[in-house]
C-alpha cells in the first residue's frame, strides 16, 4: 500500500496534521460518501500506522479489518480508499484556506456570501472595513495592490447592480489597483529572468527581448510604491549591464534607507538581489576587488536576521556558499564556528552527516591541513554533486600532499567520468571535470621550477574558465611559474 495515492498523501502530513485528519474525517459535511462509514476506520488504520519503520501493510488485512465477515474483494476495499484520499484532500485544502495570513481572503469572501443573500449593505460595511485596512497597511507591495484589485471589484460588482448612469461605479479604482499589482509581478519577473539569462546563457524569445527593452514604468507610479521602485532600480542594473560594485553598494543603501517601507519578506528577496549581484560579479570577474569582502559582509548581516533560512532550515547550496567565500577571503575561524553552528539544520542531511564532513573537509584543506581533510571526506555519496566535490576535493589534497596515490585516485576519477550517464552528468560538467583532469595532470608532470611551462599552463587556464577548480589551477600554476 506504500505506493498508493493515498498512503503517499498521508505520508506528507505531520503528526500533528494527521491527528486533526481523523478529527475532519468524523465530520460527516467532509465524509459524506456511501462508504462513509468504513472511510473513518480506514484512516484510522493508516493514519496511525508507521509507513516509514513498519512492514507494508496490505490491503487484504485493511479488508479484513474493515470487513470482517466478507471475502476479500480488491475493487471494495481501493473504493474506499478512493473515498478516503478525498476526505485527506479536503482536510489540506481546507487547513491551507484557513490559515492565518489569508483572513482578508476570508473576509472578502464571507462579503460576498453576504451580498448574494441580499443583504448589500451590510455587505458594503464589511467591504468599507476591508479599505480601512487596506487604508491603514504601511507596505504597497504585489500582495497588497493584489488584494485590493479584489477589493476594488467586489466594490464595483455592487456598484454596477445600482447603476443609474451616474458615477464611474468604481472602474478607475479596478484599473489603477490591477495595473500596479501587474507591474510590481511583471518588474519582479523579468529582472528575475534577466538573472537567469546572464547566467545560463539563455537566449530569450523576440517577444521576451521586445518586453525587457521597451518596459517603462511612469515616475508617478513609482513613487507611490518604494517595492516598486526599487525592483525597477533591480530592473535597470541587469538590464543595461553586468551589475557593478558601485550599483551594489548603492543599492544596498536604498535598502537601508526605505527599510520601514518595505515589509520582512520582500526586504529579504531585495537583499537577496544584492547577493545574487554580487555572485554575478563573481561569476564573470573570479579575482574582483572588494567583491567577496562586501558579499561576507551581507552574509554575516543577513544570517544574524534569520533571511539565510528557510523555516529555521538551511539549503546546503547556501551553507556551501557561505563558508566557501568566507575561506577565500581568510576568515578561517568565523567559516570554521559557521560550519558547526548550523550544521544541525541542514535540510536533506543523511545520517552520516555527508554535507557537514564535506565542508569540514573543505575547511581543512583551505587552512593547509591535507590529512584532516581526507579523514574528513565520506567514502561515497548518492549525490552527484557532493561526490564529484568529494573526488576533486581528495585528488587536490593528493595532489598538495605529492603522494603516490595521486596517479591511481587521477586514473579512477577518469574512469568515473567515462562511465558515468549523462542522465546523472551532464554534458557541460563532463567537459568542465575533464578540463580539470587534463590541467592537473599538466601540473603534476611539470618539473618544479619550470616557470617557462608554468607560464604556458596558467594562460591556458586563464582562457579557459569553462573548468572546474579553475581559481585553484590558476594559483598552482601561478605558483609553478614563480609568480
Amino acid at each position: 500500500m506504500k505506493n498508493t495515492q493515498l498512503v503517499e498523501l498521508i505520508r506528507l502530513l505531520t503528526a500533528e496534521e494527521r491527528r486533526h485528519a481523523l478529527d475532519f474525517a468524523k465530520m460527516p459535511f467532509f465524509n459524506h460518501s456511501t462508504r462513509k462509514n468504513h472511510v473513518t476506520p480506514l484512516l484510522e488504520v493508516c493514519l496511525t500506522y508507521d509507513w516509514d519503520n513498519e512492514n507494508d501493510l496490505e490491503k487484504e488485512k485493511l479488508h479484513a479489518i474493515l470487513y470482517p465477515n466478507l471475502e476479500y474483494n480488491e475493487g471494495r476495499i481501493e473504493k474506499v480508499m478512493v473515498e478516503a484520499h478525498k476526505v485527506i484532500k479536503s482536510f489540506l485544502i481546507t487547513q491551507h484556506y484557513h490559515r492565518p495570513e489569508n483572513e482578508f481572503q476570508h473576509a472578502l469572501d464571507y462579503a460576498e456570501i453576504i451580498r448574494t443573500r441580499d443583504s448589500d449593505d451590510r455587505a458594503l460595511h464589511l467591504l468599507s472595513r476591508l479599505q480601512k485596512l487596506q487604508d491603514d497597511y504601511p507596505y504597497k507591495h504585489a500582495w497588497f495592490y493584489l488584494k485590493q484589485s479584489n477589493l476594488d471589484t467586489a466594490f464595483h460588482y455592487i456598484e454596477s447592480l445600482y447603476n443609474k448612469n451616474k458615477g464611474d461605479i468604481h472602474i478607475p479604482q479596478v484599473l489603477h489597483s490591477t495595473e500596479m499589482f501587474y507591474l510590481c509581478r511583471k518588474t519582479a519577473l523579468l529582472s528575475r529572468l534577466i538573472l537567469q539569462q546572464k547566467v545560463t546563457k539563455l537566449e530569450p524569445s523576440n517577444h521576451i527581448r521586445e518586453q525587457i527593452e521597451s518596459f517603462h514604468i511612469p515616475a508617478y507610479l513609482l513613487e507611490e510604491s518604494p517595492p516598486l521602485k526599487l525592483n525597477f532600480i533591480i530592473f535597470l542594473i541587469l538590464r543595461h549591464s553586468n551589475p557593478t560594485l558601485q550599483e551594489v553598494e548603492e543599492l544596498r543603501d536604498l535598502l537601508n534607507k526605505h527599510e520601514k517601507e518595505l515589509d520582512v519578506e520582500v526586504l529579504q528577496e531585495f537583499h537577496a538581489h544584492a547577493r545574487n549581484f554580487l555572485i554575478l560579479i563573481l561569476y564573470h570577474d573570479v579575482n574582483a576587488s572588494g567583491v567577496r569582502k562586501l558579499l561576507h559582509e551581507l552574509y554575516k548581516d543577513h544570517l544574524g536576521r534569520g533571511w539565510l533560512h528557510y523555516e529555521e532550515k538551511m539549503h546546503p547550496s547556501r551553507y556551501s556558499a557561505v563558508i566557501h567565500n568566507a575561506l577565500i577571503i581568510g576568515e578561517f575561524d568565523w567559516a570554521n564556528n559557521f560550519i558547526e553552528a548550523y550544521k544541525d539544520v541542514l535540510i536533506g542531511e543523511n545520517e552520516s552527516h555527508d554535507f557537514y564532513k564535506i565542508q569540514k573537509a573543505v575547511y581543512y584543506f583551505a587552512i593547509g591541513d591535507f590529512n584532516e581533510c581526507l579523514d574528513y571526506l565520506p567514502d561515497n555519496s548518492n549525490n552527484i554533486t557532493n561526490l564529484l566535490i568529494v573526488k576533486r576535493l581528495e585528488l587536490k589534497a593528493y595532489f598538495e600532499l605529492k603522494s603516490d596515490l595521486f596517479s591511481f585516485k587521477l586514473d579512477a576519477f577518469k574512469m568515473f567520468l567515462s562511465r558515468t550517464s549523462p542522465k546523472l552528468l551532464p554534458d557541460v560538467d563532463r567537459k568542465m571535470h575533464v578540463h580539470f583532469i587534463n590541467f592537473l595532470t599538466r601540473l603534476y608532470n611539470a618539473a618544479p621550477g619550470d616557470t617557462k611551462r608554468g607560464q604556458r599552463i596558467l594562460e591556458e587556464i586563464k582562457t579557459q574558465t569553462r573548468c572546474a577548480e579553475w581559481a585553484w589551477l590558476q594559483f598552482k600554476a601561478m605558483q609553478l611559474a614563480g609568480m
